[in-house]
């Protein structure tokens, strides 16, 4: 779980296909280049890593527990969720709900404007939906998809505290476009970005009554980059697979014939000897045309003292 040392009793996590997502620390100097793109002190940051896997669907996670403590009058906890550098969606937690037990926020959805003239706002949920990059388009579209694929694969979720106003209708302006995840090869240059999100129907109804939020301080900002296990990888976040073992070994040590029984220490002598064999064989000479063969040499067989016969190998 993603937690700020300045903003103590508090988490972010994110909930991807019903599963609290595993969270990887980025490289240090991944952690260096987005400080350096964050408008926000260093100390009010985190940025974690996460697996996104297509089709999945998420949502994110704010606990607080008892032991926060608001600043002067504030009563109320805000959470506002980013994706892909659009905003999307904020809830608030009331401080009296917060006395006796752990309150959490959970966002898995926007609410959009009616379709159409009389029509009802709908809501629809948070999904990871695969990028594909094409190298036809124009130079204007490219420049477009460079500005766009800046804040693609990242969930970034900014906390604050307030006071608690009226309550008072809520008005809908954001409407809906299915998000085009198809991006010139240009703006994905050196970018290992696998997903954006796109949003599912859902059959919830829209709570069309919201409650004013008035002096809004910021406590710190959640980042989350969402990636496939691949692209995880290739931005060495988490370990590369192990290359797969040959099955067969190839050369066997004292230890490794120790285990081994005599019949199969025999079987596999003969086996290294009869390639041994193979590999030492003479090859075939050519034979010339006045080739005569030697004839084989007659040994002299000398009887000794004792009766027994041996070869005679001296030259005389």
């Amino acid at each position: 779980m993603a937690v700020l040392d300045a903003v103590p009793h508090v988490t972010v996590q994110v909930r991807v296909a019903g599963e609290l997502a595993t969270e990887y620390d980025p490289l240090d100097d991944q952690a260096a280049a987005a400080s350096l793109n964050s408008r926000q002190p260093e100390i009010h940051v985190k940025h974690s890593y996460i697996e996104s896997k297509t089709g999945a669907e998420y949502s994110i996670e704010v606990t607080v527990t008892p032991e926060f403590e608001f600043p002067n009058n504030h009563d109320a906890i805000e959470a506002h969720v980013c994706l892909d550098g659009v905003w999307m969606a904020g809830k608030f937690y009331p401080k009296s709900d917060l006395i006796s037990m752990t309150g959490t926020l959970a966002i898995s959805t926007a609410c959009f404007a009616a379709e159409r003239a009389g029509g009802e706002p709908n809501i629809r949920r948070f999904i990871f939906a695969p990028i594909t990059r094409s190298s036809e388009k124009s130079a204007d579209e490219a420049r477009i998809d460079i500005k766009r694929a800046k804040s693609l694969g990242i969930i970034k979720v900014v906390l604050l505290t307030g006071v608690m106003g009226e309550k008072h209708r809520r008005l809908i302006r954001q409407k809906y476009r299915r998000q085009e995840l198809k991006f010139a090869e240009k703006a994905m240059k050196g970018r290992e970005i696998s997903h954006g999100t796109q949003f599912v129907a859902s059959h919830e109804m829209p709570v069309m009554s919201v409650t004013k939020i008035y002096d809004s301080r910021q406590l710190g900002t959640f980042i989350f980059h969402y990636r496939s296990h691949k692209a995880l990888q290739h931005e060495m976040i988490i370990p590369r697979d192990p290359s797969p073992e040959s099955s067969t070994p190839t050369n066997l040590d004292e230890d490794e014939l120790s285990h081994l029984s005599e019949a199969d220490i025999r079987r596999l002598a003969r086996e290294r000897l009869r390639q041994y064999q193979v590999k030492e064989e003479w090859p075939l000479i050519k034979r010339e045309a006045d080739w005569t063969p030697r004839p084989a040499r007659q040994w002299k067989i000398v009887k000794l003292d004792d009766g027994k016969q041996v070869f005679d190998l001296t030259d005389d």
